[in-house]
């Protein structure tokens, strides 16, 4: 209930989603059929999803609810008549810049484009206020070299990789965002968000934390690709929702906030935590460092104006959310 004291402007609103079958889209749904039922709020929802039938089957406990409807279709190329809705939350498109997204131009493409679409309808929609999810991949380099990248830093580095386009391409459906919206008269808000963890989270795909904890619960030795000697931070999903819809509601029209947690750990480091929260303390393996050459690379935040400004922290700190993630998956 931290946000409680947010949604009183939301009172028989509507909201778009894209993404919303995703690991950011479910927490923004699950928190949103919260909130709806404890305040009384009288909420409406249009969910963009390729597979609505998919979705039903996945999470039923949502698709079944009389205020949630939703819009079939490729963000690129969807088509929904307009109404009136109140909130924008533009999640969609590929979920990171090392995930099998296929050649730069698909990946430019399927965010520039859909971004684009995505802003048409919310013209069309008299839209108040826009969220973007954005990504810490913007910052290029920075993000490896710097300790802390803040908001106020240019991208750099080369633009030829899929990583690079990924980054380059959320940063030119950034400036799409803040460009339409003061045309247009509606707020954006952007948030750049970094590593995360928690329930929904794909234990299938390059994400460190979801693989380390798939190797724990099928109860094999937890194995790390590299040295370990990346540093990461890992922000819980619950307090990762808390932060998106107070940067939606409160955050300054038209700035940019990064999103993530300031605890930075190494990923060998990572590896031991979550061997050891399983309680038989598995093993880990490390791969081989080819030729002594470490390849490490960094990817934390610095969360100093999100916090200033709208007085955002962490509540779970990573044991904690490490813990809650297991038992969630023991349930599931």
């Amino acid at each position: 209930m931290h946000t409680l004291s947010l949604w009183g402007e939301a009172e028989n609103r509507s909201f778009f989603i894209t993404g919303g079958t995703g690991f950011f889209g479910m927490w923004l749904l699950e928190s949103l059929a919260f909130i709806n039922d404890a305040a009384g709020l009288n909420l409406k929802v249009f969910v963009l999803t390729r597979n609505p039938e998919w979705f039903r089957q996945k999470a039923p406990h949502l698709t079944s609810r009389t205020n949630v409807h939703l819009i079939p279709g490729d963000l690129c190329d969807f088509q929904m008549n307009p109404l009136c809705i109140d909130y924008f939350i533009h999640a969609g498109g590929p979920p990171h810049a090392n995930s099998s997204l296929g050649a730069p131009d698909n990946v430019q493409e399927t965010i520039v484009r859909g971004t684009e679409r995505v802003l048409k309808l919310a013209q069309q929609c008299n839209v108040k206020k826009l969220l973007f999810i954005s990504s810490g991949a913007v910052y290029g380099e920075h993000a490896s070299v710097l300790a802390r990248p803040t908001e106020k830093l240019a991208r750099f580095g080369s633009p030829l990789s899929s990583v690079s386009a990924y980054g380059e391409s959320k940063l030119a459906a950034e400036h799409l965002c803040n460009t339409q919206g003061q045309k247009h008269g509606y707020e954006t808000k952007i948030a750049r968000c970094f590593t995360f963890i928690g329930p929904h989270l794909p234990l299938d795909r390059n994400f460190a934390a979801g693989n380390f904890i798939r190797d724990v619960v099928a109860g094999n030795s937890v194995k790390v690709t590299g040295d370990g000697a990346s540093v990461r931070s890992y922000l819980y999903a619950s307090d990762l929702v808390i932060w998106l819809w107070t940067i939606l509601f409160q955050g300054f029209p038209h700035e940019i906030y990064n999103v993530g947690s300031e605890k930075e750990i190494s990923v060998r480091d990572l590896a031991f935590l979550i061997a050891n929260a399983a309680g038989n303390h598995l093993p880990v393996e490390m791969s081989e460092n080819i030729a002594g050459i470490s390849r490490s690379s960094r990817y934390v935040p610095s969360c100093e104006k999100a916090r200033l400004q709208l007085n955002l922290r962490e509540h779970i700190s990573l044991p904690e959310a490490i813990h809650k993630f297991m038992q969630w998956l023991a349930k599931t």
